[in-house]
């Protein structure tokens, strides 16, 4: 401190940074920093320090803080894999934006955001884009690429085409929960009533919601009927996922419901209406509504139909979404779909042949590799009765060499180590260091799942790693690659959120450069506590593995309630339901029939969007064109594409001896036990879990009172 009572130049930085960390991390705008009672607690408490004023924070003290993280990142990214994604949007200032990201090691890097309102829309323009911040990143961050991933628009799908003609070792894939999204494009065409049974749902959820006395009824009812209150939720237009979620929500409280039919005559609901005749009609029409079975056996086919996908939707929305994932993903829905049988019999083959669709279009041979590699499955869970022998060991030999001359520009046969060690893969060879215990599949496992996540394959391929290229280390080389990929644009979706946020229309004179640094920074600061947050959870709980309780039971219990904590935040529902404000100020909201045909049409028109652009790359190529060969290469690279239903032996299922009893602290007989079987199905649970994170999200957003959903968290 100096004589005068103030702190010393260098505190006075520091504390401007901390301020600055304070104000980014908390969203705080940087005028409040003029704030009389602002200033007033700081001159109470902290007289020595002087107030920063908005100047000095957001124009000289954020960059040099951006700066200094970004510093940091590039000296960790050295020499390491990295995968590139993007996505735009329009800002509040109606400015259309290009954001770059990167994800290296599971950890998403924002690299440029690009204003592009004077720039045609093409592809060629967002290559160019995409290459100068492939080349930046290389310059700056010495990084190695492995691949761009984008939404499935026409100019996206292009540019990712155009990057492989150029960069052949690169993995471009389509973001896959763009195409759970036409997925469900493909559902709502197939179901022509969906619009009209889903919006006399709403109708219900709105009436109820807005009648004070009626939602006490319900209430009371589902006290009595199912011991427990649960919330009626509004579905919001920019996230289809909650349609379903609304409508489970409205069937959960169907008992309720039919009770209340029970104890209130439609006189009552009029009563409640007022006097206004079309308020009474209406309340007429939302009795009549819940007295209607064939209603409720329409939306119970709605969410029978739509579960599926939304169970998927939140698998291929994860941070760090992989290729096996995506596959699985996909393999599980055929056989949901292919089993469907009766009414839904026509659904179910519908969505089949929509599936089918989706997956002719992608690089099979990567997402092929990718379920092989993953070391919990391999081989087995294909079909290796097909006719080709693909999925016996040659077979899968034959792909893994052809993905391996095309990812690392090979032209000669690789060396014999490399042979025996793809046989000794997939074989799960007891002597090599690929066996499960070399790998130690099933205690990295148990530990996953008891912190309430899923194993990080990339990880087991990246401790095998002896540095070197040649021998069995190309097969370590092959999976760190592969499960290097992200196969989704949600961090670019992510960062709008918080940009959205951000620059809102309080601070819409906030430059595109300010945005992107606040964004920077408030993630670094949080990500610093969430490190440290996970640090005290693992030393929890390796104190947890010397309780008497640890149970599998207990093990399980842990595990779904870290699953909420660590997903909650994934599920950026906020920014989201402002749709809903806007929309019924434009008369969209308060027409539920608009409201649903609305979403439908704007999923409908990205489907049909996509629709076109296959069939422009599926076309012959134009007389004298001087775009590569392999830009109208739809197989990437594979001889002939081949169908999920030839992939997999769906009755198949994985299990793996798990360590000795011993190993865990109790007594064993020498023979090793088993762990459950897995299938096509091993991501599902999670999924699932996922789903009820952001069910219990979008309750905790809507509801008006902290008692409701408490019975159901």
């Amino acid at each position: 401190m100096s004589s005068n009572g103030k702190l010393v130049a260098k505190q006075q930085d520091e504390f401007n940074q901390d301020i600055c960390d304070v104000w980014a991390a908390c969203s705080i705008p940087w005028n409040e920093l003029s704030n009389p009672a602002f200033q007033s607690f700081v001159h109470k408490w902290i007289p020595e320090a002087s107030v920063p004023n908005r100047q000095t924070i957001s124009d000289e003290v954020l960059p040099k803080r951006v700066s200094e993280v970004e510093a940091f990142h590039k000296k960790a990214c050295q020499g390491k894999l990295a995968m590139g994604q993007c996505d735009g949007w329009k800002n509040v200032a109606r400015d259309p934006i290009i954001a770059m990201m990167m994800t290296v090691e599971d950890q998403v890097h924002i690299l440029r955001t690009h204003h592009v309102g004077a720039a045609r829309k093409t592809a060629e323009n967002l290559l160019m884009l995409i290459k100068t911040n492939i080349q930046e990143a290389r310059d700056n961050y010495g990084v190695e690429w492995v691949g761009w991933c984008t939404d499935g628009s026409s100019e996206s799908k292009k540019a990712r085409r155009l990057l492989f003609n150029e960069m052949p070792e690169t993995i471009n894939p389509d973001c896959a929960a763009h195409q759970i999204n036409l997925l469900v494009a493909d559902y709502f065409k197939i179901k022509e009533d969906f619009v009209s049974q889903a919006s006399k749902a709403q109708d219900i959820i709105k009436w109820f919601n807005n009648h004070s006395r009626a939602l006490e009824w319900l209430r009371e009812e589902q006290k009595h009927t199912m011991q427990k209150i649960l919330a009626l939720l509004y579905p919001i237009l920019t996230r289809w996922t909650s349609v379903y979620m609304a409508l489970k929500r409205l069937l959960d409280c169907m008992p309720a419901f039919r009770a209340l039919m029970l104890t209130h005559t439609r006189q009552d609901f009029c009563e409640i209406a007022g006097t206004d005749r079309k308020a009474r009609e209406r309340a007429v029409r939302i009795y009549d509504l819940i007295n209607d079975g064939n209603f409720w056996a329409d939306i119970s086919r709605i969410t029978f139909h739509l579960e599926p996908l939304t169970i998927a939707a939140h698998i291929t929305e994860g941070r760090v979404t992989r290729l096996d994932q995506v596959l699985l993903t996909l393999g599980n829905l055929f056989y949901i779909y292919s089993k469907m049988v009766g009414r839904d019999a026509s659904v179910g083959a519908a969505m089949c042949a929509s599936i089918l669709a989706r997956w002719s279009g992608m690089d099979q041979d990567i997402f092929i590799l990718a379920v092989y590699l993953n070391p919990y499955i391999r081989g087995d869970l294909f079909n290796k009765q097909h006719i080709s022998g693909d999925f016996l060991c040659s077979g899968i030999t034959v792909l893994v060499l052809r993905v391996w001359k095309r990812l690392y520009g090979q032209s000669t046969d690789p060396d014999p180590d490399f042979m025996r060690a793809c046989s000794d893969y997939y074989n799960r060879n007891p002597a090599s260091i690929f066996s499960d215990s070399s790998m130690n599949l099933a205690m990295r496992e148990r530990i996953a799942h008891s912190e309430g996540r899923e194993v990080d394959v990339l990880k087991i391929w990246q401790e095998l790693d002896d540095t070197t290229y040649h021998g069995r280390n190309w097969i370590v080389k092959l999976g760190i690659r592969v499960f290097s990929v992200v196969a989704n644009s949600a961090a670019s979706e992510r960062v709008f959120s918080q940009m959205g946020r951000t620059h809102n229309k309080y601070r819409s004179r906030l430059s595109l450069d300010s945005v992107r640094n606040t964004v920077v920074l408030r993630n670094t600061v949080l990500h610093a506590y969430e490190d440290e947050k996970a640090r005290i959870s693992s030393l929890k709980r390796k104190e947890r593995e010397f309780d008497a309780d640890n149970t599998q039971e207990s093990a399980q219990k842990r595990c779904i309630d870290a699953g909420f904590i660590e997903h909650e935040e994934d599920h950026e529902y906020t920014a989201e339901y402002e749709e809903i404000v806007s929309s019924e100020s434009n008369g969209i909201f308060y027409d539920s029939e608009g409201f649903f045909a609305e979403l439908s049409r704007r999923l409908i028109e990205d489907l049909n969007e996509d629709t076109m652009a296959t069939a422009e790359f599926e076309g012959p190529l134009p007389e004298g064109s001087d775009v590569g060969a392999l830009f109208r290469t739809g197989t990437f690279g594979r001889p002939a594409r081949i169908t999920i239903a030839e992939i997999f032996n769906f009755t198949a299922s994985v299990s793996l001896p798990i360590e000795d009893k011993q190993a865990f602290g109790g007594s064993t007989d020498g023979q090793a036990s088993r762990a459950q079987a897995r299938g096509v199905d091993m991501y599902w649970k999670a999924g699932m879990r996922d789903l009820q994170a952001g069910l219990q999200s979008l309750a905790r957003l809507q509801s008006t009172c902290t008692a409701i959903d408490s019975a159901s968290t």
